[in-house]
């Protein structure tokens, strides 16, 4: 809500997409190119989670890891926030550049943005995740003007000390049904 461009042109593009709220289903969602980028970026700078995937149990045998020797029975983990916030992985990363997921930035590393986490061990909820948060977000940027609410701060996560979990604040806006 801090990028006013980003924020109308996801607008822009939800509002062009459909005439009545009905035609926001599962399906004509699923393709709005700009939605999708916006919901990777916003995920991006606040994954759910604070200590990422759960650790994993390197196997029998050890192994190599980022070209370091990793013995068996060592639990090993990638934290998703400071990954995520590398400049050795995304450009610019403070900052919410939504077309990184489109049309990619230059130095972007975008294999490391793994939200749901890996291979077998892959959150089971994940299509129902984006599900959610695709026709939420569609849904209210369709019917009402969002705007973040006069003198509202937004959490930084950086300042937090946590272990699991980010607090989540409440998210002060201001709403507008949209004429």
């Amino acid at each position: 809500m801090r990028n006013h461009g980003a924020l109308n042109k996801v607008e822009s593009e939800i509002r062009n997409a459909f005439v009545v709220d009905s035609e926001i289903t599962i399906a004509s969602v699923a393709d709005l190119d700009y939605l999708n980028a916006v919901i990777q970026e916003g995920i991006r700078l606040g994954p759910p989670a604070a200590i990422g995937p759960i650790p994993r149990v390197v196997p029998a045998g050890g192994a190599e890891i980022c070209g370091q020797w990793v013995t068996a029975g060592t639990h090993v983990s990638l934290n998703q926030y400071p990954a995520y916030r590398s400049s050795t992985n995304f450009t610019r990363p403070e900052e919410f550049i939504p077309e990184r997921f489109i049309e990619g930035l230059e130095g972007d590393i975008l294999s490391v943005f793994e939200p749901f986490s890996v291979g077998r061990h892959k959150c089971l909820g994940r299509k129902l995740a984006w599900v959610e948060m695709r026709l939420t977000l569609a849904r209210l940027l369709y019917s009402f003007d969002i705007r973040p609410a006069r003198g509202y701060q937004v959490l930084d996560y950086a300042k937090q000390q946590i272990f699991i979990f980010w607090v989540k604040e409440p998210l002060i806006v201001s709403l507008r049904l949209r004429e």
